[in-house]
């Protein structure tokens, strides 16, 4: 195989945040879509070692209920992508609404893996409750053993981020914590 000349970045692909992914109101809305439903409780352990603990519920597209949120976030995920990453997207999964209460968190992981998680390209996590409304919960990134920068966000507000890049969400101390997470598929990376 020749050596050809690599495209240039202006940046590191790592995290990005974005402001004002979804409005309260559209933030409250989406919380409103657990109502009715049992949560599907997502536990792992390793050794004696918890590494989730979450309540999580999943959005399916369904006209006239969460069409809306999957038109919206492929809006916003595309042009970003679209200014930023350029990778090569077909599609979103289903969407993960997220529930964390105290004492509940996401231990260090990131989204690509085998299987059905091997097509994940990007991945995005917006925040819907609002930040005075719980402590920790923190969303972080692996970067180095010294430094796990947190993102402050606002309720509404998204990060994006390349699937296959650590990160956590810390232990809820008090309150509750809602997000909604997504995974942007694609065609394996060439």
């Amino acid at each position: 195989m020749p050596f050809t000349t690599l495209r240039e970045w202006d940046f590191t692909p790592v995290y990005k945040k974005l402001s004002k992914a979804f409005s309260p109101d559209q933030c409250q809305e989406i919380i409103a879509l657990h109502k009715d439903r049992e949560p599907m409780v997502s536990e792992m352990m390793v050794e004696d070692k918890s590494i989730r603990s979450t309540d999580l519920y999943w959005l399916l597209p369904q006209a006239g209920v969460t069409d809306w949120i999957f038109e919206d976030l492929s809006e916003v995920v595309g042009d970003f992508n679209d200014k930023t990453f350029q990778f090569e997207l077909d599609g979103c999964m289903d969407l993960q609404l997220t529930h964390y209460k105290t004492g509940q968190h996401y231990g260090w992981h990131a989204d690509l893996s085998g299987r059905f998680s091997s097509r994940r390209k990007l991945s995005m996590s917006v925040l819907l409750s609002k930040p005075n409304e719980f402590s920790g919960g923190d969303i972080q990134f692996f970067e180095d053993d010294d430094h796990k920068p947190k993102i402050p966000l606002a309720q509404g507000d998204a990060v994006i981020f390349p699937s296959w890049y650590k990160h956590r969400v810390t232990e809820v101390t008090h309150g509750e914590r809602w997000s909604l997470v997504s995974w942007w598929t694609g065609p394996p990376f060439r």
